[in-house]
């Protein structure tokens, strides 16, 4: 008992303070990875030799997955064999730190919940012995002797389970004051002892109930005037804890696969979302730019910049992963498009100040810096002269509809 004790005085003595805050922790989903009403609820737990932050993300009540991060570093922890101990471990301390069930009552199978359950059957077989003693009494011709030692038996299997269910039941609150993948090892070993032993206690009464019924019916079956009372002195009442004793152990035996289980759906919920969030936070990162260079398509080309036809493409191809739900080729189309936006960008915009601005040398025998000025300047002066002559028609036009309403009015007097 006090090497326990002792052991978890020296797991909490030697537990490192915090190196990034619970705040900062969340802080590092919080801004990139959540869905509109998602929730976090956090805890940080030591492994071996570091420590970490288990974020549990929920979307109400529905848990959705977990997310580590490592409290030294501030890293999110991406070995997948790494966050499988992690939220295994995790999620098993949570079972066993979990003081009710789903309907708000006290946990059935808690070390605490199973101290009163044995109790309660060593007390069944306290009185069951002084019963024993009492039927030899009133029928001495009657042997109660085998019965008499198994309810013996059960009793001393009784006390050494509830010393277990005590030394368990501190071994936990070790485990709720300092979260530590070691202790909960400490926890689990402790309660697998208890479930085996219970397994075998129900084994023993099972044993005793089946002795003590062939008792009665040898009882019954007798010319004793007590049968009657003989018959009842007999009986114990434990079902319910043999049924739930062989429960209890088979739930326990598949906690380890259930957990496992839950650990392989959150690491695959958490890759899924972080494929997502990290392809729609690269598109929206080139956005701006790819759309300005869209539309104003037309003038890239005339500057001879040929990268605009593969990021029209990849472009398009953005949209269609997004619609197939193919996150990973969208942030790949997305990262091409990066790789090559500032460059045609920037080839763009000097083109554009050479437009404005024509530098009246050029190098011999390469007419290319003063030919697309040229093209642009005509064009320009075209549409001028265009707009230009358009309003000198506007302009006659309407000269000569104030004499036209004259002679209308004219006309329309002279009819008169």
């Amino acid at each position: 008992m006090l090497a326990l004790l002792t052991a978890s005085a020296l797991v909490a003595f030697s537990t490192p303070a915090a190196a990034i805050s619970e705040e900062q922790a969340q802080l590092k989903i919080k801004t990139n990875y959540l869905d509109v009403g998602e929730s976090i609820a956090s805890q940080r737990i030591q492994h071996r030799n570091d420590a970490y932050w288990i974020l549990d993300v929920y979307s109400g009540e529905a848990f959705r997955f977990s997310v580590a991060i490592n409290d030294d570093t501030g890293a999110i922890v991406s070995n997948e064999e790494l966050q499988r101990l992690l939220f295994k471990d995790w999620y098993l301390m949570q079972w066993v730190l979990k003081t009710t069930d789903t309907s708000g009552q006290a946990r059935a199978n808690s070390f605490q919940s199973l101290n009163s359950k044995i109790s309660s059957v060593k007390d069944e077989f306290e009185v069951a012995e002084v019963n024993l003693r009492q039927a030899e009494g009133l029928e001495p011709a009657i042997s109660v002797e085998t019965l008499s030692e198994k309810a013996s038996a059960i009793g001393e299997r009784c006390t050494s389970l509830m010393e277990l269910t005590s030394d368990g039941l501190e071994l936990e609150n070790g485990l709720r004051a300092t979260p530590a993948t070691d202790e909960l090892s400490l926890v689990m070993e402790k309660y697998g002892q208890v479930f085996n032993g219970t397994l075998k206690l129900a084994e023993d009464v099972d044993g005793y109930i089946t002795a003590a019924a062939a008792k009665r019916t040898e009882v019954l079956n007798s010319n004793s005037t007590q049968k009657q009372a003989l018959a009842q002195l007999l009986t114990v009442n434990v079902a319910p804890f043999t049924t739930d004793a062989r429960y209890w152990n088979n739930y326990f035996g598949s906690l380890d696969q259930t957990y496992e289980r839950k650990a392989n759906q959150s690491i695959a919920s958490w890759t899924d979302r972080k494929k997502r969030k990290d392809a729609e936070a690269k598109v929206k990162s080139i956005q701006t730019d790819v759309q300005y260079l869209l539309t104003n398509e037309f003038n890239v080309k005339a500057c001879g910049i040929t990268e605009i036809d593969q990021i029209k493409s990849d472009w398009s191809a953005i949209w269609q992963a997004q619609t197939a739900g193919d996150y990973g080729a969208m942030f790949q189309k997305a990262a091409a498009i990066e790789a090559v936006l500032e460059s045609t960008k920037n080839k763009y915009e000097t083109c554009r100040s050479q437009i404005v601005t024509v530098t009246p040398t050029q190098p011999s025998g390469d007419a290319t810096g003063i030919i697309i000025p040229i093209v642009f300047v005509v064009i320009i002066v075209g549409a001028a002269y265009y707009i230009w002559k358009r309003r000198q028609k506007l302009a006659g036009a309407l000269a000569e509809q104030p004499a036209e309403e004259e002679t209308a009015q004219r006309w329309s007097f002279e009819k008169q």
